[in-house]
């Protein structure tokens, strides 16, 4: 392919970084934004639709292909997670404290990234690919609590009664930025954890970090001081990927 067709290319697909561009362009606007010779656009247009780049929405309009929305989809997923991997990799080794990074696979957390500190027996520890209860997990109902009423109802529906359900998932929906959701002793015996969340803008995807503890060996303080140092790596990494929740 020619360098300057390559250019074209460019300049046409740059045109979707603009603010609003989410909703499409249509001929007239691209032939505006990019200055183009008309025969240029139209068979640039054509073969960049033909090649799943762009696509042609119901209004006539060029909006961005699934080509290129779920690699770039794929690579900002996997980002989240690498990004946040190092610094809940510090926070596990400062606080001596299990780390963890956790996604939501139907009614399940899947462990994606696992840290075991030095506090917690390794045995208690749960490793990369352990899959988890959301409902009954704190890592879980902190993934919940990013989620439409609906879905935190069918998970709950699972394991509790529709009063319970509606009980639980009222209490999760009102988890904000200030605390971590805490649940102790509700998956494993004599274990505690604490759990806050991150979701990317632009993916919809929620991962939940949290951090497990030996219940009866902590003292409070400690475990105030873990909470708003977990707080403060979700919001960094908020703050990072634009995530609202942790700006406004």
């Amino acid at each position: 392919m020619e360098q300057g067709m390559l250019t074209k290319i460019a300049l046409v697909i740059s045109q979707y970084q603009l603010q609003g561009s989410y909703s499409g362009f249509s001929y007239t606007e691209l032939l505006s934004h990019t200055r183009l010779p008309k025969s240029t656009l139209s068979r640039l247009l054509a073969n960049l639709v033909a090649a799943g780049f762009l696509e042609k929405d119901k209004q006539g309009k060029f909006v961005l292909g699934n080509l290129i929305i779920n690699s770039a989809t794929n690579v900002l997923s996997n980002n989240l997670i690498d990004i946040t991997s190092e610094v809940m990799g510090n926070l596990s080794r400062e606080t001596g404290l299990a780390g963890y990074i956790s996604v939501l696979s139907g009614h399940s957390v899947i462990v994606t990234r696992s840290y075991s500190g030095h506090r917690l027996q390794q045995q208690l520890v749960s490793p990369v690919g352990c899959r988890v209860c959301a409902a009954k997990t704190a890592v879980g109902r902190s993934i919940l609590s990013r989620m439409d009423k609906a879905v935190v109802l069918g998970v709950l529906g699972e394991y509790y009664s529709e009063y319970d359900s509606f009980q639980l998932a009222a209490q999760i929906k009102m988890v904000n930025s200030k605390s971590c959701i805490r649940a102790e002793g509700e998956s494993v015996a004599g274990v505690g954890a604490m759990a806050t969340n991150v979701r990317h803008p632009m993916t919809g995807d929620v991962i939940g970090l949290c951090l497990s503890y030996p219940l009866d060996q902590l003292d409070r303080d400690v475990l105030i001081n873990a909470e708003q140092s977990l707080l403060a790596v979700a919001k960094q990494i908020g703050i990072q990927v634009k995530d609202k929740y942790w700006i406004e």
